[in-house]
């Protein structure tokens, strides 16, 4: 039989005292591990575990016992927490559509808000998403209609932040493809599209006819037919329009220099697609899922949270914290140097 030590646990030795009624925990060490992976529960009507629940593989000379304590710190080369990790991002959080319904024109909002989304358009569907579903826009005039009820309403009023993740259909989009938009009218405007000349992203935001128009980077368009996650920043503290693709920001910041303060419309939030009421509409071609929209600014571990965990729950644990377990046996095996120890906790 061949252990590999590739992981590691801390040990703390406990002594007792003659009568075994007081236990002292010792000081504790660190060894080299072969970590079980696949947990053998089982409990009693208690519900506590009566059976060792995992094995361990250690080195034959480690200094461990039955009674001792030992807590797992490093599993597979990744650092075990001491403590939970809890993320929430639920933080000024005004809109979600995760797409997981897979039929239907209904896109749940699962904010607090519940602005609901329909899919509209000629040929609008479903496909599989960067976490589960998601929704497809053959490019014609499909979208997902959210409405314009409050917060919605106010968005542009103010810093805000939109998150999504999107595929596109080819590796060179439609023109002015719309990924996002809300459009009243030529002078009250804002939308996420792209140039297909040059494959970069534009973010535009008009006020009562002052027009900030943000093309970032060339080739800085993520239209390489998988999945990339985007994220728009409007930080109105310094008056810049920002992009993040796959958690890199992009170089160029966007003026929004003399735009009004609010900058709202009365217009629908709408993804897919750059409706403009009485002009011809710039569709997104491709797929979309998670769109999220946030008020305020984030940090840059907001944007890594958002793409490192598609489709986890609003709010949500990112590790377990590692356990300090009892030893309940250790069984020497082999000799020399193909020997070790096997400890069941």
């Amino acid at each position: 039989m061949s252990i590999y030590f590739t992981d590691q646990i801390q040990i703390t030795p406990i002594s007792r005292d003659i009568n075994f009624r007081t236990e002292t925990e010792g000081t504790p060490f660190l060894s080299k591990a072969s970590v079980e992976d696949e947990s053998k529960i089982q409990f009693g009507s208690d519900g506590q575990p009566f059976n060792p629940i995992k094995f361990i593989g250690l080195p034959r000379n480690t200094l461990i016992v039955k009674g001792d304590f030992v807590e797992i710190t490093k599993l597979h080369g990744k650092i075990i927490a001491q403590s939970q990790t809890v993320i929430d991002t639920s933080r000024n959080l005004i809109g979600l559509w995760r797409c997981d319904e897979g039929k239907g024109l209904v896109a749940l909002d699962e904010s607090q808000y519940k602005n609901h989304g329909i899919l509209e358009g000629t040929a609008p569907g479903w496909s599989t998403g960067k976490s589960k579903g998601c929704i497809s826009l053959p490019g014609t005039d499909e979208r997902l209609n959210c409405g314009n009820l409050f917060p919605l309403d106010q968005l542009g009023n103010g810093s805000f932040w939109i998150s999504l993740w999107m595929r596109s259909k080819d590796t060179v989009p439609l023109i002015w493809g719309g990924m996002f938009s809300k459009y009243e009218d030529g002078a009250n405007e804002m939308s996420i599209g792209s140039y297909s000349t040059n494959n970069r992203m534009n973010f535009r935001i008009v006020k009562n006819g002052t027009a900030k128009d943000v093309p970032f980077s060339i080739s800085s368009a993520a239209f390489d037919t998988i999945f990339n996650h985007i994220v728009i920043v409007v930080n109105r503290t310094i008056e810049k329009a920002l992009l993040y693709i796959n958690t890199i920001k992009d170089s160029v910041e966007g003026s929004l220099s003399g735009l009004p303060a609010d900058a709202s419309n009365g217009a629908n939030v709408v993804w897919g697609s750059l409706v403009r009421p009485g002009s011809p509409d710039f569709p997104y071609e491709g797929l979309e899922d998670e769109m999220r929209i946030y008020t305020g600014i984030p940090t840059q571990n907001d944007v890594d949270v958002l793409h490192d965990n598609p489709g986890a729950p609003i709010r949500f644990v990112t590790a377990e914290a590692r356990k300090k377990r009892k030893v309940k046996k250790v069984i020497k095996v082999g000799s020399f140097g193909m020997s070790h120890i096997e400890v069941y906790i």
